[in-house]
């Protein structure tokens, strides 16, 4: 009976502990994409285009991505004549490549191929985001083959080792 209820109370703890960790964690993401709204709004850009972007930057803060990274990104496709919502999307773009495990570099790298490649094409405006999407989708999907393939190596793996 002793023994049931110290781990009663262990589990509680433990559940309490990980509500309280993952709310911390939504707060910093809040906080750290506060200070980079305000870093970027020093840099010039406008309201509307932080707007647009603050929910795929906070996924990919949430992702691992760092501070910088993301303000780099950012910055580099607003040099390249984004703004708006066509920012968001792209922005959108790299973080789901971030959430099939590349990091925000390659990701942003990624997309930043797959604007030169519909650039190169003629594309502009809602064509060329369009073009650029079918391209980051085509990597996405064969990431996730690469990756499922490793999965399933593993898992063969495990297998034969008896694990």
């Amino acid at each position: 009976m002793k023994r049931t209820l110290i781990i009663g109370m262990l589990v509680c703890f433990i559940s309490c502990l990980s509500g309280v960790m993952f709310k911390t964690q939504a707060l910093d993401v809040n906080t750290i994409f506060q200070q980079l709204k305000g870093e970027l709004l020093n840099k010039g850009m406008t309201t509307t285009d932080v707007s647009a972007v603050e929910q795929p930057a906070k996924s990919m803060l949430s992702l691992g991505a760092n501070q910088l990274d993301i303000k780099n990104i950012l910055l580099n496709l607003i040099a390249q004549g984004f703004k708006g919502n066509d920012l968001g999307s792209l922005v959108g773009m790299v973080s789901d490549l971030m959430k099939g495990g590349s990091s925000a570099n390659s990701s942003a790298g990624l997309v930043n191929q797959a604007i030169q490649q519909a650039s190169t094409l003629g594309l502009k405006g809602k064509d060329l985001l369009t073009k650029v999407g079918n391209i980051v989708n085509l990597k996405r999907s064969s990431l996730d083959q690469v990756k499922s393939g490793t999965d399933n190596v593993k898992n063969s793996l495990g297998s034969i080792f008896g694990k």
